[in-house]
């Protein structure tokens, strides 16, 4: 039997435990020895392109698979098995230039910008 090697990081990290609790629980093989923990998914993803290995695989947001050249995007996991991460914005009462600070939110939710977004993996719901 091969040995797969997880890796995954932040938010990820239950997910993949919980995967590796129920694949132990109906095969008996335990996966836990083999599971690499990164402080993020992007340094999992570079992990993962540079090694040389053939049964590794990663976990983490789709926005740190594709910002990896030498990783493929398999596929988003199973939807009870997602973590959905909602980034939101907001100004400081005591920005020095609020002006600034407003126009920057409004180029970050653009069309254009949620166009360039979208290729690097975010999702929206509306």
């Amino acid at each position: 039997m091969a040995v797969v090697h997880i890796l995954s990081a932040g938010a990820a990290q239950a997910v993949v435990e919980n995967i590796a609790a129920a694949y132990t629980r109906e095969t008996g093989n335990g996966v836990k020895a083999n599971m690499q923990y990164f402080p993020n998914g992007h340094g999992a993803m570079k992990w993962l392109a540079e090694s040389r290995g053939r049964s590794e695989i990663g976990i983490t947001q789709i926005t740190e698979i594709l910002a990896n050249k030498g990783v493929t995007y398999a596929g988003p996991l199973p939807g009870d098995l997602q973590t959905k991460t909602i980034y939101s914005a907001g100004l400081s009462a005591r920005a020095a230039e609020p002006g600034m600070a407003r126009d920057f939110v409004a180029r970050l939710t653009s069309p254009t910008a949620r166009d360039m977004l979208a290729q690097a993996g975010y999702q929206f719901d509306t």
